[in-house]
């Protein structure tokens, strides 16, 4: 029997602030299950997840979250996500904000960063696509298959009873697709899960044993800016 504590809320806590990125140091999160589950619903093997285990080690060891550049396409998805969720609220339900929810399985803490909360039982995932991928999935009138794992495991880590996916493109139809909780997928995700702490935890404690025969250095925060910040600076 799979041992599952209650969910942890921290509806003050907002999202993409320093707070909630040190809230997520070293925990496996629903946007990240990709990193270990195919869309398709097996466990990764390989470097990828190599590369992802050595990322939550370096949180882990260093008590930060590395720099991470944000494309224009994500930042188009932040400004598409607002109107999407107003949409919504308008002709749907009414939401809140939750910044960030965790939840203890088997031992382990999976986070997820939820777009918006719905009542007593549900929540909403929001996905700006390009129009053609907007149309694709009308088309089908199904979730895109490369989100499903993130959404399953914020069911999982939520402990709710449906998740509303919502696509939006501006002047589009507003796209939305009730998800429930299944069952298979979420064993596999906690099994995946489960795995890769295993693997975390044995890298964390070779890499203190490691690290404490090398010379230690002091952290010096080397971000500079945008490219248009330093030439303005440079100009000055």
């Amino acid at each position: 029997m799979i041992k599952v504590e209650s969910p942890k809320y921290y509806w003050e806590l907002e999202q993409n602030t320093p707070e909630w990125l040190k809230a997520r140091l070293g925990i496996i999160t629903a946007s990240e299950v990709n990193s270990i589950v195919t869309p398709k619903g097996a466990i990764k093997t390989g470097k990828g997840v190599d590369t992802y285990r050595n990322q939550k080690v370096s949180e882990i060891v260093t008590g930060r979250i590395a720099d991470h550049f944000e494309s224009y396409a994500m930042m188009k998805g932040h400004i598409g996500e607002v109107y999407a969720i107003e949409s919504y609220s308008e002709n749907y339900a009414p939401t809140q904000s939750c910044g960030f929810i965790t939840r203890e399985i088997e031992g382990v803490t999976i986070g997820a960063s939820p777009d918006a909360i719905v009542g007593e039982d549900g929540g909403c995932e929001v996905k700006t696509l390009m129009p053609h991928l907007h149309v694709q999935t009308i088309l089908a009138d199904a979730v895109p298959e490369d989100h499903i794992n993130q959404i399953q495991t914020t069911l999982l880590v939520s402990g709710r009873k449906w998740w509303d996916y919502i696509q939006f493109q501006p002047g589009m139809s507003l796209f939305v697709k009730r998800v429930l909780p299944d069952p298979v997928r979420q064993e596999l995700i906690i099994k995946a899960v489960k795995e890769l702490n295993v693997s975390i935890d044995a890298s964390v404690k070779k890499y203190n044993s490691l690290a404490s025969k090398l010379v230690p250095t002091e952290f010096v925060d080397m971000n500079i800016g945008t490219e248009k910040e330093i030439q303005i600076g440079e100009q000055e």
